[in-house]
């Protein structure tokens, strides 16, 4: 509580670098440089004592302090430009808070808005004045087009990008491929965005490792192959529920073999695009293929895989291997399919 927070700082705020005020108990109190205390009532108020006393303070942590609100964020960025670090994750922040720390810290490299009060205001405020930000999550915020474009404008030097369930569309995502370059994982499921967007941003974030499209039913096999065109230094990529095809599946394979894992949920794979993975993407470590209503085979390529470790196939209906095969696990799996497990030509719709 507030208190805690008190005696806390006043007994180490002149050498504590870094504090967590997360849902873990009090650690060792005096010469430290990093504190771990409980948030669950903390309020505004001791945000005043902690900025007073914690003088050289760099990256503060407040992930579900449902006390703190746009007074104590407008309390933190008196901290000023020697905060590089701010998780205020889950909190009552809303656009006046996040405002003033932006136009106050403006040496942000990291910043978790999620879940917070904040909209496109707050979020333009961000893209205007943190020009240092590598990391930035606005998951379920109220964020929309004219904030995601403002951080398209103004961070350059963004990394790590996470809009999940946002009203982002493609004009903001079109203005985060044409100003942020260096970006390597982008999160965008539940947005609004559609092929015009990836395509975007995948052809100005060239250097992407980790993409989510989870659940985007605007996205088609037009944005993998620009994918696979564009992004070869993909490691991670999410395609589930989305309405895509070996067409797509294939271009990725061949455009992307540094593959390790490929969530293929509820698409409309075959055969022929798990093959296609299989022999194009060597260091794949995890394929999901569950609930694929066109798989009916696995290709025996699928047993070259030497460090594929986890395969999901749950609700997947496959004739080939056996159920009896499957029910032992990935190593059974790999042992049948390296056997040379029959591969039919004819039995399945190749997708479209």
């Amino acid at each position: 509580n507030d208190e805690v927070i008190a005696a806390v700082t006043s007994a180490c705020g002149q050498t504590c670098k870094e504090l967590f005020l997360g849902s873990v108990s009090a650690g060792a109190v005096g010469g430290t440089s990093n504190l771990r205390l409980c948030s669950e009532r903390v309020t505004d108020a001791a945000m005043s004592t902690l900025v007073q006393r914690c003088c050289v303070l760099e990256c503060l942590h407040m992930p579900g302090a449902k006390g703190i609100g746009d007074a104590g964020a407008i309390t933190v960025s008196e901290l000023g430009l020697r905060l590089r670090v701010l998780n205020l994750m889950q909190t009552k922040v809303g656009d006046s808070g996040v405002r003033a720390i932006a136009e106050s810290c403006r040496n942000l490299v990291w910043l978790d808005l999620w879940g917070t009060r904040t909209t496109d205001d707050g979020v333009e405020a961000v893209g205007k004045n943190c020009h240092a930000l590598t990391f930035l999550n606005l998951s379920q915020i109220g964020v929309g087009d004219r904030g995601v474009t403002a951080i398209g404008q103004g961070c350059a030097l963004m990394q790590d990008l996470n809009l999940w369930d946002t009203k982002v569309g493609d004009p903001g995502l079109s203005a985060v491929g044409s100003g942020c370059g260096a970006l390597r994982v982008l999160g965008l499921g539940g947005t609004c965005v559609s092929d015009e967007g990836v395509k975007r941003a995948a052809q100005g974030c060239t250097l992407l490792e980790c993409l989510n499209l989870r659940q985007l039913t605007s996205v088609s096999d037009e944005s993998l192959i620009a994918i696979g065109r564009f992004c070869h230094a993909m490691q991670t990529l999410t395609l589930r529920e989305i309405a895509v095809s070996d067409v797509g599946v294939c271009a990725v394979a061949e455009g992307c073999p540094l593959l390790q894992v490929l969530n293929l949920r509820k698409t409309n794979v075959t055969t022929r695009g798990v093959r296609a993975v299989a022999t194009g993407c060597p260091d794949l470590e995890e394929l999901f293929l569950a609930s694929c209503s066109r798989l009916r085979h696995l290709p025996t390529e699928l047993g070259g895989l030497t460090k594929l470790r986890n395969l999901d196939l749950s609700g997947t209906e496959l004739i080939e291997p056996p159920n009896e095969v499957v029910r032992r696990g990935l190593a059974s799996i790999l042992a049948h399919l390296r056997q040379g497990a029959p591969q039919p030509q004819t039995t399945e719709t190749p997708g479209v």
